[in-house]
């Protein structure tokens, strides 16, 4: 009888920490949510080092207009337009190191592939390097994460080097790496000298370049 009792309160015990513990979490997902944006309610962007700049957010209401889809093509990718690749190079933000630059990495790259179809992929590549982003532009949180938008505002208001000269080095200015002239553009030669070079040595493929090395 006695063992039957002590069952009996177990059970009871247990089904009300159930219950106390659901609540609790209840009352935690509604406090979060009070605090998000409808950005910020996307979780999966959060997790991938995307922080929205909440002063940029706005849900735009338009109408739904109906078009007339059938002149359009059935598939569409820039990295195979008449048998031309018109998009820049993939690239890692987990090398050298983990870092959280996803909103850096996706300004910059959509920018790089921007200039190459407006140059009609002519070579070599022009790709923007991203370690300036996460060293100089102190509105996001460099390797913490930041908002893609920033990213676009510190290019169009400052001067921004290509990947040959600002190496990614999987960290920011919040873990030390400021924002130093190398930093911006960090050559064996230096800028001035390094854009001397190239503009007297002309190279209009990437054979004559080998050839020259």
């Amino acid at each position: 009888m006695l063992k039957q009792i002590i069952l009996a309160l177990s059970i009871v015990l247990i089904a009300q920490a159930f219950v106390y513990t659901n609540l609790d979490f209840d009352r935690q997902d509604q406090e979060q949510k009070q605090f998000q944006t409808p950005v910020e309610a996307l979780d999966i962007d959060l997790h991938r080092g995307f922080i929205p700049n909440n002063k940029n957010q706005g849900l735009n209401k338009t109408k739904r207009l109906a078009r007339d889809i059938s002149a359009l093509p059935k598939d569409f990718t820039w990295q195979n337009m008449d048998g031309v690749n018109y998009l820049t190079l993939v690239q890692n933000q987990k090398l050298p190191q983990y870092c959280s630059s996803s909103w850096a990495f996706a300004a910059a790259s959509s920018l790089s592939d921007r200039i190459k179809i407006k140059r009609k992929a002519a070579w070599p590549d022009i790709v923007i390097g991203v370690q300036q982003l996460l060293s100089c532009q102190t509105q996001s949180y460099g390797c913490e994460g930041g908002d893609d938008l920033d990213a676009y505002s510190y290019i169009y208001e400052n001067e921004i080097p290509d990947q040959t000269c600002s190496i990614y080095q999987g960290s920011s200015w919040l873990q030390g790496l400021t924002c130093t002239d190398f930093v911006k553009c960090g050559t064996c030669w230096g800028r001035e000298r390094g854009q001397q070079f190239f503009q007297q040595k002309q190279f209009t493929n990437k054979h004559q370049l080998q050839k020259k090395i």
